[in-house]
């Protein structure tokens, strides 16, 4: 069932969540671009305690956070029939998806194959965190993961860190490795947060003066936080 973009908010969420515990037949759900909030998104993740059927549900860009990743927490211990969950453009950060992957974990029966991360703040200690309690120790095949602090060194360290333990796994943030310069990389000089109003020309001309830099060829800045 499609609900996406349908300005659903949290009394909406929980009048779903009402259905959704007594539905015996709905496997997929998306309700994509709402604004469920806590709230709603608590009160699904209760009703999902109980549901065995739904497999599929996005929470895609619903104001969701820590809390309510922690209310999904609890659902994924109990829950035995989702197989995909998208939590993709909320606010998660490091520890909404730290709860998460508890929640995984604290089931031994766990369906879950995907989830959706992307566009979360998550850095890179959050997300080698995530990798290292979830992969080979789950279900999980495939996180997306794209749009968050993550810089191509640690992608680069990721992706020879999977092909060494020769699990199988999709992350859709290493398609962009395979196009990376190792050699360019090693000689790169990663700096966040930059501060504000920086352009390319004073930093070039900051580390030109610094004797252990050496010549400036180019620089490139990513936006973000």
């Amino acid at each position: 069932m499609n609900l996406s973009k349908n300005h659903i908010n949290k009394e909406g969420g929980k009048i779903l969540a009402e259905v959704l515990g007594k539905n015996g037949t709905l496997e997929a759900l998306d309700l994509s671009g709402n604004l469920l909030g806590v709230s709603g998104t608590k009160a699904l993740a209760g009703a999902l305690k109980t549901n065995t059927k739904l497999k599929y549900l996005s929470l895609y860009s619903n104001i969701v956070d820590v809390d309510g990743a922690r209310a999904l927490k609890e659902t994924l211990i109990v829950n035995d029939s989702l197989q995909f969950l998208d939590v993709g453009s909320n606010r998660l950060r490091d520890k909404g998806i730290m709860e998460i992957a508890e929640g995984i974990l604290g089931n031994k029966t766990c369906a879950l194959k995907g989830i959706g991360l992307r566009f979360n703040f998550i850095t890179e200690d959050g997300a080698d965190q995530f990798f290292s309690k979830v992969l080979g120790k789950s279900k999980i095949e495939n996180i997306y993961i794209r749009n968050n602090e993550l810089s191509e060194p640690f992608l680069i360290k990721l992706d020879e860190k999977l092909k060494e333990s020769k699990m199988k796994a999709y992350l859709d943030v290493l398609e962009k490795v395979q196009y990376l310069d190792q050699e360019w990389i090693d000689r790169s000089i990663w700096i966040s947060p930059l501060w504000v109003g920086a352009d390319p020309k004073q930093i070039k001309e900051f580390f030109q003066h610094t004797k252990e830099c050496g010549l400036i060829t180019s620089v490139r800045i990513k936006q973000g936080k």
